[in-house]
C-alpha cells in the first residue's frame, strides 16, 4: 500500500500543468488634474505690518496748583471717552481771580454810567455857551468830555477780558480727554503739585489704528493709493495670531510713505483699522489688536480680466504646465504669468477654458507618456465587480 500511495503520487506529479508566468504591463502613473476656468479674478497682496497708533498725545495741565482728583480709569490700560474728567486741580485760588474780575467790571460799568452823565452835562453846556465857529475839533471833543468816555469804554471792555481769562483758568483746572483713547502711561497722583510742564499721561486714541505694512515697490502697481493713482484705498484684511484665536479686522488703505524702508528698501503703506479694541461692537468674545503686534495683511488687489488661477505647484520651470490631454497623454504648455501670489499664480495667455492642467509630481515626465486620471479611472471601473471562482489549489493565477 506504500509503495501504491508514493507511486500515486509520483504520477500526479508528472501529469499535473504548471502554470505559464506572463509579464504585466507597466501601468500608468495616476495624477491630480485641476480644470481650467476662465474669469476675471481680483489680485491680493500678503504683507507683514506692525500696529501702530493714529493718534498718541502727552496730556499736560495748562495751569498750575495740586491735584484734588483722580480719575479712576487714569490707569495703564484703562479707556476713557472724549470729554471725561481725568485730572481734577485745586481751583480756589483761581475762582478768587474770576471774583475779583467780575468786581472789577462792575466798577468800572459805573465809572461808565457816570462818565455818560457828565458828557450829557458838557453836551448842553456846548450848546448854550459854544461857538462851534471859535472852536476846533480837538476842543469840541474836550469840551464834550469824549476821550474820558472812551477812556471809561475801554476799562469795561478790560475788565470783561479779565473775566474771560480767569474763567478760562477756572475750567482748565479740569482736565479733560482729548479724544476717546487708552491710557498708556500715567503719573499723577492726588496731592501732587502739576504744572504746565507736568506729563499727567499718555493718550492713545481708541477709534482708529494704523498698521505700518512693507510691500515690494513691484507691488505698489496692483494696489490702489489715495492720491496715487486715484481711488479712495485698497480694502484690507488684518489678521493678528493670537494662539489658537486668530483676531481679524478690516482695514483700507489710505496713505504711501514717502520713503523706503531703510532695512529692507521695500515701500510703507498705512492702513486705518477703525474700531481697533472692538469698544463699538462690545462683542466680549473678540479679542484687540495690540499695539506693535506684528499682523498679516492681505490686501485687495485690482482685478485681472479673463484669467486661469492655479496653485504655485502646479508651474514647472517658471513659465510652463503640465497638461492632461484628451488621450490620456502628457503634454507641456508655455504660459504666460501675469499675476504671482504666495500659492496661487494668475495665467493671461497658454490656457484655454476646460484645458486639465497636472498638479501632481512625476519623476520623468515625457511628452506623450501615458498618464492616469481620477476621471479616466472612474470610466475604465465596470459598473459592478463581480467576485471571481475559487480555483484549485494545485492552480495558479498568472
Amino acid at each position: 500500500m506504500i509503495l501504491f500511495a508514493l507511486g500515486a503520487a509520483f504520477v500526479l506529479v508528472k501529469t499535473s500543468s504548471r502554470p505559464q508566468r506572463t509579464k504585466r504591463p507597466p501601468k500608468p502613473a495616476l495624477v491630480e488634474v485641476i480644470d481650467v476656468v476662465v474669469k476675471d479674478r481680483a489680485t491680493t497682496v500678503s504683507a507683514m505690518g506692525t500696529i501702530v497708533p493714529a493718534q498718541m498725545i502727552q496730556l499736560r495741565p495748562e495751569v498750575q496748583g495740586r491735584v484734588v482728583r483722580h480719575a479712576d480709569a487714569l490707569v495703564p490700560g484703562g479707556v476713557v471717552k472724549k470729554g471725561d474728567t481725568l485730572v481734577r486741580i485745586d481751583a480756589r485760588e483761581y475762582q478768587l481771580a474770576l471774583d475779583q474780575a467780575r468786581s472789577a467790571v462792575l466798577q468800572n460799568e459805573t465809572q461808565l454810567k457816570l462818565e455818560e452823565g457828565r458828557r450829557e452835562v458838557a453836551s448842553r453846556e456846548w450848546k448854550l455857551v459854544g461857538d462851534p465857529s471859535k472852536s476846533t475839533e480837538t476842543g469840541r471833543s474836550l469840551a464834550l468830555r469824549e476821550p474820558q468816555l472812551a477812556s471809561a469804554k475801554a476799562a469795561v471792555a478790560s475788565a470783561k477780558s479779565s473775566v474771560e481769562r480767569a474763567q478760562l483758568n477756572v475750567d482748565r483746572t479740569t482736565v479733560r480727554a482729548p479724544f476717546n483713547a487708552m491710557v498708556k502711561e500715567e503719573a499723577v497722583e492726588v496731592g501732587q503739585l502739576v504744572g504746565p510742564t507736568t506729563n499727567l499721561a499718555t493718550l492713545v486714541g481708541t477709534d482708529t489704528f494704523w498698521v505700518q505694512v512693507s510691500v515690494p515697490v513691484a507691488e505698489l502697481r496692483w494696489i490702489e493709493v489715495p492720491g496715487v493713482g486715484g481711488g479712495e484705498g485698497a480694502r484690507a484684511s488684518i489678521v493678528q495670531e493670537v494662539g489658537k484665536t486668530p483676531v481679524e479686522r478690516e482695514g483700507r488703505v489710505i496713505r504711501l510713505l514717502g520713503e523706503l524702508d531703510p532695512k529692507g528698501r521695500m515701500a510703507r503703506l498705512l492702513v486705518e483699522v477703525k474700531d481697533p479694541l472692538g469698544l463699538e461692537t462690545k462683542d466680549e468674545e473678540s479679542l484687540p489688536l495690540l499695539l506693535g503686534a506684528y499682523v498679516r495683511v492681505d490686501i485687495e488687489g485690482r482685478t485681472l480680466p479673463r484669467v486661469a488661477e492655479l496653485p504655485r505647484r502646479a508651474l514647472r520651470d517658471g513659465n510652463a504646465v503640465w497638461i492632461a490631454a484628451p488621450d490620456d497623454t502628457l503634454r507641456i504648455q508655455d504660459v504666460h504669468v501675469s499675476w504671482r501670489g504666495r500659492d496661487v499664480v494668475f495665467i493671461d495667455r497658454g490656457l484655454n477654458a476646460n484645458d486639465r492642467v497636472i498638479a501632481s509630481r512625476l519623476a520623468t515626465p515625457i511628452v506623450g507618456m501615458a498618464i492616469r486620471t481620477s476621471d479616466s479611472e472612474d470610466k475604465a471601473a465596470p459598473p459592478t465587480a463581480a467576485r471571481p471562482a475559487k480555483k484549485p489549489a494545485h492552480e495558479a493565477t498568472p
